[in-house]
């Protein structure tokens, strides 16, 4: 549910958006994030109560979100859990360029491995 870096949760955060704020203004609060990707980011939020989404069925559709009470209740949590990724983000950064630099040699072993073999 939560993801590494800024999620929308994060975004959501009462003390910036005291009510319900719109699906672009979120998007421009969080450079590279495409419209799929933060409804895909919210979906597991919403279904679990922790923020809530209206749609006016306008053409297009205006869509609001907002955190509810229960998403509020998780700030306290959020804020150390937040603190602490940003005091090691280097870390974080470093440990993720690992990751995808041992996911392409993987990837390029697998295809030739299948070069091999075909």
């Amino acid at each position: 549910m939560f993801g590494s870096g800024r999620t929308a949760e994060q975004r959501l955060r009462h003390d910036q958006v005291p009510d319900e704020v719109r699906s672009p203004e979120l998007r421009r609060r969080m450079p590279g994030v495409s419209q799929k990707m933060l409804s895909v980011t919210l979906r597991s939020p919403t279904r679990g109560g922790l923020v809530s989404r209206r749609v006016e069925p306008t053409v297009p559709p205006r869509v609001f979100c907002r955190l509810t009470g229960l998403g509020l209740s998780l700030e306290a949590a959020l804020a150390g859990l937040r603190t602490r990724a940003e005091e090691h983000m280097s870390e974080i950064d470093r440990a993720n360029e690992a990751a995808d630099r041992k996911a392409a040699a993987d990837r390029k072993a697998a295809a030739d491995r299948k070069a091999e073999d075909g």
